[in-house]
């Protein structure tokens, strides 16, 4: 019985790991990014910003506060949120509502030459509105605005783990980015 227990723990892991599962924060090779200044609108006061920098720090990344001292640059702009009202309830009052947040960003190069973007993340969240409960229903909305701006920082760490910062840089693009460049 032990035998077939370790066997199967041991296809289970195979199996995990062939399929590409990974535990949050050990995915990637984000040392080959080097030292990464990040910078962006509302750079003291954005959560995803906050937490692009500790989820890169954790994967080991040497963060600099010294935009001189960086091989990558990192910026993070445009962090929008929109509310819709998904359904209404009887008294024709909005019963759901769907949060949708998104932010851009692009990395250059110690040079300033573009190597991957610029982006656009989205994270989404459908949750009830209790009218009757409308102090509830406010703190209940920060929550989820924290969760879906952390949702949008680990999307940009999971998309930085497939960037080579030694590829040739990307052209610039045609459209006004204006609000991505540092």
């Amino acid at each position: 019985m032990m035998q077939v227990s370790r066997g199967l723990l041991l296809c289970c892991s195979i199996l995990l790991v062939a399929c590409g599962w990974q535990l949050k924060g050990t995915q990637g090779n984000y040392q080959k990014l080097g030292a990464v200044y990040i910078a962006g609108e509302g750079f003291n006061e954005s959560v995803v910003i906050k937490s692009v920098r500790a989820d890169l720090n954790n994967s080991g990344v040497e963060i600099t506060r010294n935009r001189s001292e960086a091989d990558v640059v990192l910026w993070i702009s445009g962090e929008e949120s929109t509310l819709r009202t998904a359904s209404y309830d009887v008294l024709v009052r909005a019963a759901e509502n769907t949060m949708i947040m998104e932010v851009s960003y692009e990395l250059r190069n110690g040079e300033g030459e573009l190597i991957s973007g610029p982006a656009t993340v989205y994270a989404e969240r459908l949750y009830e509105f209790d009218v009757q409960g409308v102090v509830s229903s406010a703190a209940q909305l920060s929550i989820i605005v924290r969760e879906l701006q952390e949702r949008l920082a680990e999307q940009i760490v999971g998309r930085l783990a497939s960037v080579d910062p030694d590829a040739p840089p990307l052209p610039e693009p045609a459209h006004d980015d204006s609000h991505l460049t540092p």
